[in-house]
């Protein structure tokens, strides 16, 4: 038999599990290949920012081997290397996500730049803005459930690919994503999370229930599942006996977050929260604060609560897309606005700061909750805060998320966090060897601080030099710009003036011809009444009025007899339009006056004399009677020009005064008033970074608000997919990969069809080829023309049979007519799968009463109707008397299948 046709490849490039490989990065980014179509699942990063470990992308980027990026969440391991991609590699492609994911993968990439050069080395070299541009500009948002094709305008990619996003939980617009080829599904479900948190609902997987199979109740096995380890488990790693601090609900969690929140106020201590400033998991942490001030009616408001981060254009951006996009969110939060039009994340208490100076102007120095950003610790106003806090013994350090090791810094080690993390851990370890108790006295750790210090001696000379050359090189092009801009407009001047002579020549044409026009009408006049003389011999009244009329010229003489061709404004006494309208602008002929004219404008009035203009001020408000008087005491009478140009006079004063009390003022956005820093000449930096030994006295603590599945949990939720093969990525332990894969295996195997449990390393390919001995075939006309089509699902099915040809030049196997007997044998085919408990839903949900009794399902008022299985359970007996109850369950059952 031949093979089949459609072949899905699965290539993990990064978040390897258990320890980072070197040449990969521990972000999330995998590669898949389906009929012909390459989507990129996820695009992540680490904080290593090394190009090397995204080599392997450059490689099938240039390949051109990627049509598609989907993106799961918006964290900074899911979206990091997208700007790299669009920017130094050249990647062009469309990005599917959400609405709220695809913003806030925007923010986030900025706020990672943002960080590194305003608190760093002010130079940042992985990527730009405009590569941040160039991903936004390819972003195409997708609702849940909405579908996207992918080469449906490419003949040779079949059959399509298709997209889909399901509710994924923990994140707001977190998605599971569907990619269908063929008939094949493949899921691709990371950071899930099935409980219902704040600010999101948990996963909805069953969704794919209706997108898969035939109906609610039957569904196809999926070919392929990815998922990840990044799962909290009773321990960490099997060889870990101490205890950690493990709660078994969310609201013990919180208590046990307040208690140490408000532990550390009250002993006069800042509470520091390293947080991702670009959106994930920082949107529940600003609903629980908020909850814990509401709960304490006033007792904490004399505590601030801030936020510090690298976001552009503000911190608050973050907060203008999380109430923008509350459909994405917990159906809570939804139901309260519409209920009172409050919404939730108009937090008045949360006040945004960029610094530790306008922190200190806003909040003051006591005591206060400053949630800041990276949530890494690696650079920005984090690092800088955590160096500031840590030595302070009633300060305290809170961290949302466990740093993971395998989370990479700017050094190529753990991150600043992670290793703040072990270091604090090993030592509570230590303590609990010695006293059985968790106690923390102290712990010392080495960072990196980076620092901006005067250039000096030939270091100073080096730089003086090249910003000298650089001065020139800008003076030379700045006057070839100058000279090419000058003779630019030397060059429309001269074409404008040639324009505006040749109408004038063809105004005075015009004028020639209306004169001439006008003398020959004249002397037809004259003729006709020279003629009418002649004929008549009475002439001598025309020809005497005429007569005194050129001797009485100031008798008025008939339009007929002389025309004035002198224009209107001319005789109105008004000034030539040509001075006052802008240059190339040609006077239409028989226009009266300038709309707008310079000076004086003189009215004719009904006297015979002259309006005098209305004084106006500079901005050309008519001054009143009032005013008038008062410029008479003052000084006379002023004419209109004078009183403007002491008006004009009067505003340049007025600006320059304002222009100085900016010099000597700066005005915050807050509502303070600092005096301005004098102006200093300009010092020649560099950055420098030295390593540091950290002395770590504050508490460090933990309040896992990551909200992870555990192992069984994530088995049962993804184990409703069924997949055939499930690849496992991501993650610290691979200990923690292995037992997920034993739980889920156990969850999905029945019998023949196992789930294949795959824990694939970095660059490793996974191929899945199509199940169910499925294959591709082209169909003759004449086998199309007699199917009889039913409608399965999205699909549609019908039972054909021919004979199997060879392939064709597009690799594809043709069935042509049957040549030979009938194969077909019985009647109907019922096509689709059905167990007796959704049976049982649909019948309550019919109104007709069902229990479970003996293994079979008893239905109506008496046990009258009974449905049971027969064999393997590929066979339902209906059983029972004529009734109602029994035409329900019949119906029911037939409308479950397809029938073919």
């Amino acid at each position: 038999a031949p093979q089949a046709s459609v072949m899905t490849t699965f290539v993990a490039l990064g978040g390897a599990t258990g320890a980072a490989a070197p040449a990969s990065t521990s972000g999330f980014i995998s590669l898949l290949r389906t009929s012909g179509i390459g989507v990129l699942l996820d695009c992540g990063w680490d904080e290593s920012f090394e190009l090397q470990a995204l080599e392997a992308l450059r490689e099938a980027i240039q390949r051109r081997e990627i049509d598609a990026v989907v993106l799961s969440h918006c964290t900074f391991e899911h979206v990091g290397a997208l700007a790299v991609c669009f920017g130094t590699f050249g990647l062009r492609c469309p990005v599917y996500g959400t609405p709220p994911t695809l913003k806030m993968a925007e923010l986030t990439l900025k706020e990672m730049r943002n960080a590194r050069i305003r608190f760093g080395a002010g130079v940042f070299e992985a990527y730009s803005a405009e590569d941040i541009d160039a991903v936004t500009s390819s972003m195409v948002p997708l609702r849940y459930n909405q579908t996207a094709a992918l080469g449906a305008t490419q003949r040779d990619a079949a059959p399509d690919v298709t997209l889909s996003a399901m509710p994924a939980g923990r994140t707001a617009g977190g998605a599971a994503w569907r990619i269908r080829s063929g008939g094949e599904d493949v899921y691709y479900c990371v950071g899930l999370y099935q409980k219902k948190d704040r600010h999101v609902d948990g996963c909805r997987l069953d969704d794919a229930d209706a997108q898969r199979g035939s109906n609610i109740f039957g569904t196809a096995p999926a070919a392929l599942l990815v998922t990840d380890a990044l799962i909290p488990g009773p321990k960490d790693s099997p060889q870990d006996p101490l205890p950690r601090p493990q709660f078994s609900s969310r609201g013990e969690r919180d208590n046990a977050l307040h208690e140490q929140v408000l532990g550390c106020l009250r002993r006069d201590g800042t509470v520091l929260i390293p947080v991702d400033g670009g959106g994930g998991r920082i949107l529940e942490v600003l609903l629980m604060l908020e909850e814990l001030y509401v709960r304490m009616q006033g007792g904490l408001d004399r505590y601030p609560i801030a936020l510090l981060s690298t976001v552009e254009p503000h911190p608050s951006t973050l907060l203008e897309v999380a109430r923008s996009h509350l459909e994405y969110m917990a159906a809570s939060l939804a139901q309260g606005f519409e209920a009172s039009r409050d919404n939730p994340y108009t937090l008045r208490r949360l006040k945004c700061c960029t610094s530790k100076e306008e922190l200190l102007r806003k909040c003051g120095p006591g005591p206060k909750i400053v949630l800041c950003s990276p949530k890494s610790c690696e650079a920005g106003i984090a690092k800088e805060l955590l160096v500031e806090y840590a030595s302070v013994p009633r300060n305290l350090i809170l961290f949302m998320e466990k740093p993971e090791p395998s989370e990479r810094g700017e050094n190529g080690g753990p991150t600043v966090a992670a290793r703040l993390f072990d270091a604090v851990e090993r030592a509570k370890d230590e303590a609990f060897q010695q006293t059985r108790r968790r106690d923390f006295y102290g712990c010392t750790i080495k960072i990196g601080v980076t620092k901006r210090v005067p250039l000096l001696g030939s270091e100073l000379r080096t730089h003086q030099i090249n910003e000298q050359q650089k001065k020139r090189k800008r003076a030379a092009e700045e006057a070839e710009k100058e000279e090419a801009e000058k003779e630019a407009v030397t060059k429309k001047n001269i074409a404008v003036a040639v324009e505006k002579e040749g109408k004038q020549q063809q105004q005075q044409q015009q004028q020639q011809e209306q004169q001439q026009e006008q003398q020959q009408e004249q002397q037809d006049v004259k003729n006709v009444v020279k003629a009418e003389a002649a004929t008549t011999g009475v002439g001598s009244g025309a020809a005497g009025a005429a007569g005194a009329a050129k001797q009485e010229p100031n008798k008025p003489v008939t339009p007929r007899q002389r025309r004035d061709v002198t224009p209107q404004w001319k005789r109105a006494g008004g000034r030539d339009p040509d001075d006052c309208l802008v240059e190339g602008f040609v006077v239409p002929v028989g226009a009266a006056r300038p709309v707008f004219a310079s000076g004086p404008r003189v009215l004719p009035s009904f006297g015979g004399g002259a309006v005098p203009p209305p004084l106006v001020d500079v901005y050309g408000e008519t001054l009143t009677d009032a005013e008038i008087v008062a410029l008479k005491k003052n000084g006379g009478e002023e004419t209109a020009a004078a009183h403007a140009a002491a008006m004009a006079a009067a505003a340049a004063a007025a600006v320059a005064a304002a222009q100085q009390k900016e010099k000597a003022v700066a005005v915050d956005k807050g509502g303070g008033v600092v005096p301005a820093a004098p102006s200093a000449p300009e010092v020649p930096m560099k950055t420098v970074t030295a390593a540091m030994s950290l002395m770590v006295r504050c508490q460090v603590e933990l309040c896992d608000f990551s909200s992870r599945c555990d192992v069984r949990s994530a088995a049962a939720v993804l184990a409703s997919l069924a997949p055939r093969k499930c690849a496992v990525v991501g993650g610290s332990y691979l200990a923690t990969a292995v037992a997920l894969g034993e739980e889920l295996q156990r969850e999905v195997g029945s019998g023949e069809e196992d789930c294949s449990i795959l824990v694939p390393t970095p660059l490793e390919s996974i191929k899945v080829s199509a199940g169910g001995g499925s294959l591709l075939l082209s169909l003759d006309a004449e086998v199309l023309r007699s199917a009889h089509f039913s409608v399965l699902g999205e699909c549609r099915v019908a039972f054909v049979e021919g004979t199997l040809g060879g392939k064709g030049e597009d690799g594809v196997w043709s069935l042509g007519p049957n040549t030979g007997p009938s194969v077909r044998r019985g009647g109907s085919v019922f096509v689709g799968t059905l167990a007796l408990p959704d049976v049982k839903v649909a019948l309550d949900r019919a109104g007709v009463k069902a229990t479970f009794k003996d293994g079979r399902l008893v239905c109506g008022a008496g046990g009258r109707v009974v449905v049971r299985r027969e064999g393997k359970g590929e066979r339902f007996v209906v059983e029972g008397g004529l009734c109602r109850e029994y035409f329900v369950v019949r119906d029911l059952l037939y409308g479950s299948f397809s029938i073919i």
